[in-house]
């Protein structure tokens, strides 16, 4: 026994060396498929990589937007800009509670917001997080706060993506990187501000994947308090939005009564799921994501929601 636990401790710094070199060689050759567990996009759709590279020039804003791509494509700084306040959105598709925690703590002390709105779509906070991990791995440097998120979202994708994103930084491979604003293939166009604006394309009405219970794993809903508390401490009013999104994706009354009862105690806590009542085609692109005519009728309602609440910042 004391044999084989000899050669077992021998054995294991050389299976990890080697499974390092094998994480990078593949990752190299083809560092993001559905066929592997390596998910590296560094600039990948979203845009993350030129809104964190924006951020971290930002300084004190009057509203910082956190949340999914309900966020980033909800939100548009321009509409908020022309009623005098400066904001940011510090969103990242799929982000759930977990990397919306490590992008606060990362940010926030920074952009020191007067108030922070923050999605919750509810869908985001049913996962594990791991899609949004690997978006967030792959566009930033690692650190103890991203090190914590993946002890979190415990899965092969996290891990061996975390192994070639800290072997591209430390090597230097990301230097220079540059994101174009617009791409193509998505026609979508980054705004200053973290915003990403859709442009015309056709109508996909999505209903797949979505959840009809809200359930939120125990780790999910914990670091959604933590959040809280640090937001609360800091002494910044926070408001809990749900953004409009097509009849296919609103949740039915019972669940969306049990959303009021658990997120009206811990903040002020607007439903807007509904918001939006026409021709879905014409508000939206897919079945949760509004067009910019839609975006901007939105915000202008939101902001009225912010003014009649008393909730709007003061300069």
């Amino acid at each position: 026994m004391r044999s084989y636990l000899t050669d077992l401790l021998r054995f294991t710094p050389l299976a990890m060396v080697v499974y390092t070199l094998v994480i990078i060689l593949a990752g190299s050759v083809s560092p993001y498929s559905k066929h592997r567990n390596i998910k590296y996009a560094r600039g990948g759709y979203g845009h993350l990589h030129t809104r964190l590279q924006e951020a971290e020039h930002v300084g004190p804003v009057d509203i910082l937007f956190l949340g999914s791509s309900h966020a980033y494509r909800g939100f548009d700084p321009r509409v908020f800009r022309a009623h005098g306040l400066t904001t940011f959105v510090l969103g990242s598709s799929a982000q759930s509670p977990l990397q919306t925690k490590v992008l606060v703590e990362r940010y926030l002390d920074r952009m020191r917001p007067k108030l922070v709105v923050m999605d919750v779509f509810p869908s985001t906070f049913n996962t594990e997080g791991v899609e949004s991990s690997l978006n967030v791995l792959s566009n930033v440097e690692p650190d103890l706060d991203v090190l914590r998120m993946i002890m979190r979202t415990p899965h092969a994708a996290t891990w061996n993506t975390a192994v070639f994103a800290v072997w591209r930084d430390l090597t230097g491979m990301n230097d220079g990187f540059s994101e174009p604003a617009y791409r193509a293939v998505d026609e979508d166009t980054y705004v200053s501000g973290g915003y990403v604006e859709k442009g015309a394309v056709p109508y996909e009405p999505s209903s797949t994947g979505r959840s009809l219970v809200w359930d939120p794993p125990a780790l999910q809903w914990q670091a959604f308090v933590q959040l809280l508390t640090t937001l609360e401490g800091r002494g910044i009013p926070v408001v809990l939005v749900q953004t409009p999104v097509t009849k296919a994706w609103q949740f039915n009354s019972a669940e969306r009564a049990r959303l009021d009862s658990t997120f009206a105690p811990l903040a002020t806590y607007m439903d807007l799921s509904d918001a939006l009542m026409g021709n879905e085609d014409e508000l939206f692109y897919d079945g949760h994501h509004m067009r910019q005519p839609a975006v901007e009728r939105f915000d202008l309602l939101f902001l009225a929601r912010l003014r009649s609440n008393g909730l709007l910042p003061e300069h």
